[in-house]
């Protein structure tokens, strides 16, 4: 626990949190969401949620994507050489936040600037678009 008694999960979700980003506690070990997450993409949780959420540090955390989040998309790429290849670049880098995935793939979050995505399969098994109606592990 910090030295304010909140656990380091908590103070992640926090962070986003203030950030603008929606956040959903996900099951450890999974990808499904712990709780109803639909409401969550039309509204941010409260502090109140929050705490309920992480307050015993035992849940992931995954970001909502779309308009709820200030129009957080993140291009998810599973693909492990494509990847590496995407993160090599100095230029993506400068623009977007990357981060590495546990099996080596790679997710691009950025903000959306047009018209409003969706949770779609670019290419599959290679790369999705997650945007409103999607959300990501963090």
């Amino acid at each position: 626990m910090g030295g304010d008694g909140v656990n380091p999960l908590q103070q992640a979700a926090n962070n986003l949190h203030r950030q603008g980003i929606a956040v959903i506690p996900v099951i450890v070990d999974s990808k499904r969401a712990a709780v109803e997450w639909t409401i969550y993409q039309e509204r941010r949780p409260t502090a109140a949620e929050l705490k309920t959420f992480f307050g015993n540090g035992e849940r992931n955390i995954a970001a909502v994507c779309g308009r709820v989040s200030g129009g957080l998309a993140v291009l998810d790429i599973d693909n492990v050489e494509l990847a590496g290849r995407i993160a090599d670049d100095l230029a993506l880098q400068a623009e977007t936040t990357m981060v590495r995935t546990p099996r080596g793939g790679l997710h691009i979050w950025f903000k959306e600037t047009g018209a409003t995505s969706r949770n779609t399969p670019l290419i599959p098994g290679t790369a999705d678009l997650k945007a409103d109606g999607g959300y990501v592990l963090v």
